[in-house]
């Protein structure tokens, strides 16, 4: 069957993001389907939403707010995205719909031709609650056009967050009911569905998951020999992160530091570009990696990492629920960063548990999307 999948896609710096698109149609195309990405660029369809400054006085200071949004502006020019080569990635590993949609109503006037419609991973399904401005959005991710008989799927969609104001749940119930399956990446994500008409929502993780490990392991770069190191691997949401102690561990165990960052996060260390591949070999031959991303955290236990998450700090701590639930759903709460990175660097994962709690969510996953699919 013709798949047409709706996902985030575009990121020159995000290797979760890329690498769960590739994951979903990967594991599609290896069950014979004709999946691709449904090329939508959401830019013109977005509008900046000034209550979010509103929020930020009352979570924070302002001036905390505007020294945050400085450095992140400050390290854009030392991104070198370029070195990265997501591009080539994109080119060699993702089928893609020659059309570019760059307005939700390009989608409704010229629908991509597909049997089925999937929507998923990442958090597609994340809006401000000032959602109004972003209505656009919010109909192209839930898939609201196209024929009405042809099939809407969710995989592992994220609201990226456990509570959504009563007036988005209302404006969504009527496009969910159009759906033949939902699977959701966070426990909350079920509750939020049940308030919009949707019981029946089923718990998942994120897509990455669907391939075996060794398929990442083939598609990363050859291993170079080296120091051991510890990884540390940042988005650009802000976080506490413990850079004194990370310092003084690595000269204990006489470690080097590698710093990868996206979304042009702060430089608390000199940073290296990677390519996807080389990033998935970072992850891999790392004695320690620290994160505050889902997918760090997601690589680091499919490659039987140690590891610690970083929980986000400010207008961006709601969105720790995709990562706690993610550690609840694989007996790893322990993981999560509660001041003391020696603690989670000395006490290792219970590996036979979490590898159970892996084989076991992977199975979930692979069996919810190939029912839906028929």
């Amino acid at each position: 069957m013709k798949i047409g999948i709706m996902t985030y896609w575009w990121s020159k710096d995000n290797y979760g993001q890329v690498l769960q698109c590739f994951a979903l149609q990967k594991y599609l195309r290896n069950l014979g389907h004709d999946a691709f990405l449904i090329r939508y660029s959401p830019g013109n369809d977005y509008c900046a939403d000034p209550g979010r400054v509103l929020v930020a006085v009352r979570q924070k200071s302002l001036t905390a707010h505007l020294l945050d949004r400085l450095r992140r502006l400050l390290s854009r020019p030392g991104r070198n995205d370029e070195s990265r080569e997501f591009s080539r990635f994109h080119a060699d590993n993702i089928q893609s719909s020659e059309r570019v949609y760059h307005h939700y109503r390009e989608l409704l006037n010229d629908p991509p031709i597909a049997d089925i419609y999937i929507c998923g991973s990442d958090q597609i399904w994340n809006y401000p609650d000032r959602f109004r401005r972003h209505t656009n959005l919010v109909n192209a991710y839930f898939l609201n056009f196209g024929d009405p008989g042809i099939p809407r799927i969710a995989c592992a969609a994220s609201f990226g967050r456990a509570h959504l104001p009563a007036e988005l749940i209302d404006f969504i119930r009527p496009l969910l009911r159009k759906f033949s399956c939902i699977s959701v990446r966070e426990k909350s994500g079920l509750e939020i569905c049940s308030a919009a008409g949707r019981a029946d929502a089923r718990w998942t993780v994120d897509p990455v998951v669907l391939l075996d490990t060794k398929e990442y392991t083939e598609l990363s770069s050859r291993v170079m020999e080296g120091p051991k190191y510890i990884l540390v691997y940042l988005l650009g949401s802000t976080c506490s992160l413990p850079r004194k102690q990370i310092v003084a561990l690595a000269q204990k165990e006489d470690l080097e530091i590698r710093y990868v960052g996206s979304q042009a996060p702060r430089k608390y260390f000199p940073a290296l570009y990677p390519t996807i591949p080389e990033w998935l070999s970072l992850v891999m031959n790392a004695e320690f990696v620290i994160t505050n991303s889902l997918h760090g955290t997601l690589f680091s236990i499919m490659y039987k990492r140690n590891f610690t998450y970083i929980p986000l700090t400010g207008l961006y701590e709601q969105t720790n629920e995709r990562v706690f639930s993610l550690l609840e759903r694989l007996d790893s709460m322990d993981r999560i960063f509660i001041g003391n990175i020696y603690d989670n660097y000395y006490s290792l994962l219970e590996r036979e548990g979490v590898d159970g709690c892996l084989s076991d969510v992977r199975s979930l996953a692979r069996e919810i999307l190939r029912r839906s699919i028929g």
